[in-house]
């Protein structure tokens, strides 16, 4: 039995990520990564990129989500978002139900000007 696979992206984040796909790359392709910390806590990375063997990719609000092996459980039915923290402060956020004690984190680099994915 496959088992499947569901993560969302709220259209603020998607929006966002469009306008920022326009500006810096041109293909609205996001790859989102996970991996446990050592104090079990999750992190989260998340860039424009191209597919590779074994991503699963999910299309919404007009945007690719490419997500690797390594992060489907983690990443299994968690939602991007892009949420204003504070007056004209604004941060993607993760909603995951995998984060133990945790509604949410917060990743304050913009869709684009991230680092490589966690490995």
């Amino acid at each position: 039995m496959v088992k499947t696979f569901e993560f969302e992206l709220t259209p603020a984040a998607a929006a966002q990520i469009l306008r920022s796909a326009q500006q810096q790359h041109g293909t609205p392709t996001l790859r989102v990564a996970a991996k446990r910390a050592e104090d079990s806590s999750v992190v989260y990375g998340m860039g424009f990129d191209d597919p590779r063997e074994n991503d699963t990719a999910i299309e919404c609000h007009g945007v690719t989500i490419l997500v690797a092996e390594f992060s489907r459980e983690l990443l299994d039915h968690a939602v991007l978002d892009f949420v204003e923290q504070s007056p004209g402060e604004y941060q993607f956020v993760f909603r995951n139900p995998n984060e133990a004690g945790e509604e949410s984190a917060e990743i304050s680099r913009r869709a684009g000007e991230a680092e490589d994915a966690p490995e």
